[in-house]
């Protein structure tokens, strides 16, 4: 067996624990919090989005490891770990300017959202 289909087994076998801890953050972040605010918001969406990316990579490896010349299904998941890889960069953008504008306008800036809001976010 080559280097390659080794690391392909490596990807495979590691991507469902990524995908328990997601759910594990999001089961604790969802239970232990009653008011939420903005930061736990993103990070919400930042752990979905992790969860998302590894079962795209976890398809990825398995197709890779199977049969490496299926090019449809290649494709399309090369394409939802670009997409994931955008909203993750752009979670992280409105974080930062959550974040700054929280300390640039703390008393004028909303600091509390409600769960309903943390829904529809994700």
């Amino acid at each position: 067996m080559d280097s390659v289909l080794y690391s392909w087994l490596a990807a495979a076998a590691v991507a469902p624990f990524v995908v328990i801890l997601s759910c594990w953050t999001l089961a604790v972040f969802r239970s232990y919090r009653s008011d939420w605010r903005l930061l736990d918001i993103f990070l919400y969406a930042l752990a979905c989005m992790e969860m998302i990316s590894a079962l795209f990579s976890f398809g990825y490896s398995i197709l890779g490891a199977i049969r490496p010349a299926l090019e449809a299904p290649c494709r399309f998941i090369i394409w939802g770990l670009t997409a994931t890889r955008v909203f993750h960069l752009s979670a992280v953008t409105s974080l930062l300017l959550d974040r700054a504008l929280a300390s640039k306008w703390p008393s004028t800036y909303r600091s509390s959202v409600r769960h309903s809001q943390a829904i529809l976010l994700v």
